[in-house]
């Protein structure tokens, strides 16, 4: 896309979270806007790229980061929507390109909160022996951290969390909505 474009990252798990995602794209397509999807295939580990118009739907893949940043500087986004990044393999990689894709293009983000990912790499607060935390002090999350083996804890290479809070804290201040 060419003109101004909505861009929206989510996971692709299934869920309410995708849903709403749904839900709110085609919203976004009927009023006229072009939509941009990005999710990250977690079987295939590429990231997908769903381009949405009101007459077609085209699909492009991206093996790395670093691909996927040069094509998204491409387009001219006017809202940036981050529904979730749960799945993705470096989530803090994710918020610095939402913080590059708004100051490059002035974008207004909108940030949706479906699960407890901005306090945690563990969505869901799981801790290591498989309980609800409720987000104890830091050192208790740093200790679990290094040793969590839920789904998606594992897949993050960070294991402190006050740099991961820290930075979705930044992301959090940035929302316009």
């Amino acid at each position: 896309p060419q003109g101004n474009v909505d861009l929206v990252f989510d996971h692709n798990l299934g869920g309410g979270a995708n849903k709403y995602r749904q839900e709110k794209i085609a919203q976004l397509v009927q009023s006229g806007k072009d939509v941009v999807l990005v999710t990250f295939d977690l079987p295939r580990l590429l990231y997908r790229l769903e381009i949405h118009r009101s007459r077609y739907k085209r699909n492009e893949a991206f093996e790395d980061l670093q691909a996927l940043r040069e094509r998204l500087l491409q387009m001219r986004c006017a809202t940036i929507h981050v529904n979730n990044f749960v799945s993705y393999p470096d989530p803090l990689a994710m918020l610095q390109l939402v913080r590059q894709l708004m100051q490059s293009n002035q974008s207004q983000l909108t940030l949706y909160l479906h699960d407890f990912h901005p306090a945690c790499p563990s969505y869901t607060l799981i801790n290591a022996d498989g309980k609800y935390c409720g987000i104890p002090d830091a050192q208790t999350c740093r200790t679990c951290l290094k040793t969590n083996k839920a789904v998606f804890p594992s897949f993050v290479t960070l294991k402190e969390i006050i740099p991961w809070r820290e930075a979705w804290n930044e992301l959090l201040q940035a929302a316009t909505t």
